[in-house]
């Protein structure tokens, strides 16, 4: 998986969980955030509290990439979901591709 957005952009990204038979997973009660780094580096984080889950019950939560947080330097990071269900079960994603693409504006 791949996500991309210019340089200086706000976009939205929306997370839906579901379990393996394709069911949708609850995450209202669920704990997020969302990492973005530069190797091991942070380059900024989205706490639970930045986090919409009014579509919990129905798998899903999303949150918002600002224009401040994405005005860094053009290039390839990685990205990093974790959804926390209770202390014995945490959703760590698998290290996901984000690129900033350089503003042309």
């Amino acid at each position: 998986m791949k996500v991309s957005m210019k340089q200086g952009a706000a976009k939205t990204l929306t997370f839906t969980y579901t379990d393996s038979a394709g069911d949708v997973i609850d995450v209202s009660a669920c704990t997020f955030t969302l990492a973005i780094r530069k190797r091991t580096e942070k380059v900024f984080e989205i706490a639970d509290a930045d986090f919409d889950k009014t579509e919990g019950a129905d798998g899903k939560a999303s949150c918002i990439i600002t224009a401040t947080m994405s005005d860094i330097m053009p290039m390839l990071y990685v990205m990093e979901v974790k959804c926390v269900f209770n202390a014995d079960n945490v959703d760590k994603s698998e290290d996901i591709d984000f690129e900033i693409l350089k503003s042309t504006t």
